[in-house]
């Protein structure tokens, strides 16, 4: 009976909560007895439930958190941790892990379990106590939000964490305790003589494009090499000149400018500036230059046109 009722929840609920559950099953049986839970190791460990990523992974309802609930109960789980949703919905460490409009291609379901469930928070922990278990609540004050820019005058749809000025438009997505005291947030280290160097003119703009291959890091795609035949002639682009106040409208550069490109072999480094790689790579590099850009531009923007 309850091998058939597990595998009806199972097909109700996201992946991830059905790996959990498979781990519980292996370390712990279908008995149901009150004992301690182990790994095949013999290593304590506790059953926890992450909210807000279940709510974006699947279409929560109050049926379906009290399945995620009853099985677990089913398996003999007696105290349940719950990483809790922080208060006004920010954005996790993940940027999927947040509210998104309904017809997202996400496949983000946030906001629609939110609206089905009302409070998620006590709904999870409500099942709890009426399946017996003891119920503790984990909130995570580093995940306070503030993980999205958009640029200055986008629209966004949720904004209940408020639009916080920053470099490159509006930082987004705070808990409620950032959107009221956004000085609290985590802060950028100072950099010696900012304003010095932000006030200086726009003069010259490198642009460095790697031919070589990139390999896959942390399962992202990597990029494979072009030809080592690649001529800058065989593959002509235009590359045109934009400037913005404040990175949200851009107009065309009016001053002339000049262009340059080389194929040279570069080092390829970090955002830290140390080197990614032990040999230098192959690289498309071009030069903007013979403009100047003074006080009223403090972004710039280039497109390609071309092959």
């Amino acid at each position: 009976m309850k091998i058939s009722i597990m595998k009806t929840i199972l097909k109700s609920i996201s992946w991830r909560a059905r790996v959990i559950i498979l781990l519980l099953i292996i370390s712990h049986g279908l008995t149901g007895q009150d004992q301690q839970l182990t790994t095949l190791n013999g290593k304590p460990y506790a059953a926890v439930i992450d909210i807000m990523p279940q709510l974006c992974l699947g279409a929560y309802d109050l049926q379906k958190v009290e399945n995620n609930i009853a099985l677990l109960a089913d398996l003999g789980i007696k105290r349940l941790y719950f990483v809790v949703c922080p208060p006004g919905y920010p954005c996790f460490s993940n940027p999927w892990i947040a509210l998104m409009p309904p017809d997202n291609d996400c496949g983000n379901y946030a906001l629609e379990s939110i609206v089905a469930l009302e409070s998620p928070n006590l709904v999870f922990c409500r099942y709890a106590k009426q399946y017996g278990m003891e119920a503790i609540a984990v909130l995570k004050p580093y995940e306070g939000g503030g993980n999205a820019t958009i640029p200055a005058g986008a629209n966004f749809f949720w904004e209940a964490g408020g639009r916080h000025a920053c470099v490159g438009g509006d930082r987004i997505h705070f808990d409620n305790l950032l959107a009221r005291h956004p000085e609290m947030a985590v802060q950028r280290k100072p950099v010696p003589d900012y304003e010095k160097h932000v006030s200086q003119p726009f003069r010259r703009l490198e642009l460095v494009f790697c031919l070589d291959d990139i390999p896959s890091v942390n399962r992202g795609p990597g990029m494979e090499a072009v030809p080592g035949n690649y001529r800058l002639e065989d593959h002509p682009v235009e590359f045109r000149l934009w400037a913005s106040r404040d990175n949200g409208s851009y107009a065309a550069v009016e001053q002339e400018y000049s262009v340059s490109q080389q194929i040279e072999y570069r080092e390829i480094t970090s955002v830290y500036g140390k080197p990614l790689y032990p040999e230098k790579k192959r690289c498309r590099v071009v030069e903007i230059s013979g403009f100047e850009l003074g006080e009223q531009v403090d972004y710039l923007a280039v497109t390609l046109h071309g092959d």
